[in-house]
């Protein structure tokens, strides 16, 4: 049998014409074997078998004809089979675009689970820093008001030592005044040798 009709990518889909092209080419003298053997050439290598038999005056024209379906149902087959690994390939791309999809999904939910991460950290770090400049601004406040309460106080020692060292000196110099003041203030006696006699 030339066209096999049981064979999914014969490319024929009614028994009848099947029927008629294997009648056609076996009743004028094609092999069965003409098909099988057709099966891995391209469309122009048949076509040019098929240009060669239809130029040469020594094959008949039954047989001519007979090529004619031949060539016909291998274009069919072949045209089916190219379909068939068409929808192959459109099915094995489309697979990759579903897994290239889902990939792409899958990458999109975590960078979107990094942003919100990150989002959560950058508004956790910044109540952070807010916090932190908060604190600094009540201990340079506290920081502010114990150098001034320091300083009130040094200047408060500062004056009572200079007062303290004021009333000293005062004291000091009235000690050595009044010495000084007190033998001024006494008469002056005249001793004479016998005043030392007892």
């Amino acid at each position: 049998m030339a066209v096999n009709f049981n064979d999914p990518t014969c490319g024929f889909f009614q028994r009848e014409v099947v029927d008629f092209i294997n009648k056609q080419i076996l009743q004028n003298g094609v092999s069965p074997h003409f098909y099988s053997m057709q099966m891995c050439e391209s469309w122009g290598d048949m076509e040019k078998k098929l240009r060669d038999i239809l130029t040469d005056s020594t094959v008949s024209e039954a047989t001519k004809e007979a090529c004619a379906w031949k060539t016909l149902a291998l274009a069919v087959h072949m045209a089916e089979r190219q379909k068939q690994e068409d929808a192959e390939k459109v099915k094995k791309l489309q697979d990759q675009l579903d897994e290239q999809n889902l990939f792409s999904n899958v990458l999109i939910g975590m960078v979107n689970r990094l942003r919100n991460a990150q989002e959560k950290e950058k508004e956790k770090a910044q109540f952070q820093l807010q916090e932190s400049l908060t604190t600094l601004r009540g201990v340079e406040e506290e920081r502010n008001l114990f150098r001034n309460e320091l300083l009130r106080v040094l200047s408060t020692q500062s004056s009572k030592q200079q007062g303290a060292l004021e009333g000293r000196k005062r004291k000091q110099a009235q000690t050595l005044r009044a010495p000084a003041e007190a033998a001024a203030a006494i008469p002056a006696r005249k001793y004479s040798r016998n005043s030392w006699k007892v």
